[in-house]
């Protein structure tokens, strides 16, 4: 059997990087597919739930740009809790979009 040259197996070595990489990106684009305007209002309505708000607001927080809006309206919100993870996940959502 031929030794394989360490050229070839850094060709390999990338090529499955790359492969796992599109794999995730395509994945995480599907998770944006319920990033209407509505599904963002509903998961921000799940802040106040305490069963479910970190899977809300990581929810709200993989919509990126379009859950900014509203986010700020949730601000104005009665309710402090919506108020509070609303801001965090503008923080978090700023965080993100900086790399």
């Amino acid at each position: 059997m031929a030794k394989k040259s360490p050229s070839k197996l850094l060709f390999w070595i990338k090529a499955a990087f790359i492969s796992a990489s599109l794999l995730l990106l395509f994945s995480h684009q599907s998770g944006a597919e319920n990033c209407t305007k509505a599904e963002i209002e509903s998961k921000i309505e799940q802040f106040k739930d305490v069963q479910k708000p970190k899977a809300a607001r990581q929810a709200v927080v993989e919509c990126g740009e379009d859950a900014i809006a509203p986010l700020v309206e949730a601000l104005s919100k009665d309710e402090a809790a919506i108020r509070a993870k609303a801001a965090s996940a503008l923080g978090k959502i700023k965080e993100e979009t900086r790399g």
